[in-house]
């Protein structure tokens, strides 16, 4: 390609293969650009009157009073270029690590998701740009679905950060739709999105369809189950609570906070004696506290 339009075709392979880096003087020498320029009125003045390389032929420039246009990048292409920094994506592994060795610490593996979608992110620098909004919007339903089907045990993180990524993914798919006014070239572009806005759309559907069952079941809730008092109540503690700790505990098959005063292990039976704000439990049973 370079060679057709009149360039060094062998700093092409030198580039990919060697990793060969020229300042604008060598580069000039060698044919890889045309011009050094220190601003844009002396890059048009060199400009008018040269000749380029185009479709096998040359071809006269002249430029006579020309309007300049500034492009600025959209805020998707803001976005990638920020995650192929390698600084960044080195930032990012080491995060990724940092949160995975927490939550196993704290007994949260949930959490650990979150650490490997970051880890996921930091490795972006390799893959192609194309691809990149794919992989987002992936790593987002991934996280949505995994907060949604674990019951709220993560406290809603995992699904916040599922509805960034997927919003990250957007942004990176749709730069004609940031009103910068710049050209459409992609063309295969309107099939792209028909089909993320198609998977949206499934998305928001089984999202407003899991929202709708919770909100109608809660208020199908007879007064009497309302104005129950969970004293004496058995239920299941959903994770590890220490002395004095905080946690959560699965009762009449919800989730509340609770506290007690010696240690309980996740998936043992507990026993409520204080109806607080949080719960004052117990263990109950044979599971033993350590």
């Amino acid at each position: 390609v370079m060679a057709a339009y009149g360039r060094n075709s062998t700093y092409a392979y030198l580039c990919v293969e060697e990793n060969l880096n020229l300042n604008a003087q060598q580069a000039l020498r060698y044919h890889v650009i045309n011009f050094v320029a220190y601003d844009i009125p002396q890059l048009l003045d060199q400009l008018n009157g040269s000749s380029v390389a185009l479709k096998g032929s040359r071809t006269l420039l002249i430029v006579q009073s020309p309007t300049l246009t500034y492009m600025e990048p959209t805020l998707g292409e803001a976005l990638q270029s920020w995650l192929m920094n390698s600084i960044v994506a080195s930032v990012l592994s080491l995060l990724a690590l940092l949160i995975i060795i927490l939550a196993v610490l704290t007994a949260h593996p949930l959490v650990a998701a979150i650490g490997v979608a970051l880890f996921f992110l930091s490795v972006l620098p390799y893959v192609s740009t194309g691809w990149v909004w794919l992989i987002l919007f992936a790593m987002g339903v991934v996280l949505l679905f995994m907060g949604l089907m674990t019951g709220g045990a993560t406290h809603g993180i995992l699904e916040g950060v599922g509805a960034v990524f997927i919003g990250l993914g957007f942004l990176s798919l749709f730069p004609p739709f940031q009103l910068q006014g710049q050209p459409l070239v992609i063309s295969a572009f309107w099939p792209l999105v028909a089909g993320a806005v198609a998977a949206l759309a499934a998305l928001a559907g089984f999202a407003g369809l899991v929202v709708w069952k919770a909100v109608s079941a809660h208020l199908r809730r007879p007064v009497s189950e309302r104005l129950l008092t969970l004293e004496g109540l058995e239920g299941t503690a959903a994770e590890d609570i220490g002395p004095g700790g905080v946690g959560y505990v699965v009762v009449l098959g919800e989730y509340w906070r609770a506290t007690a005063k010696t240690h309980i292990r996740k998936g043992c039976r507990i026993r409520v004696v204080e109806a607080g704000t949080p719960l004052l439990v117990e263990p109950a049973g044979e599971c033993q506290s350590r």
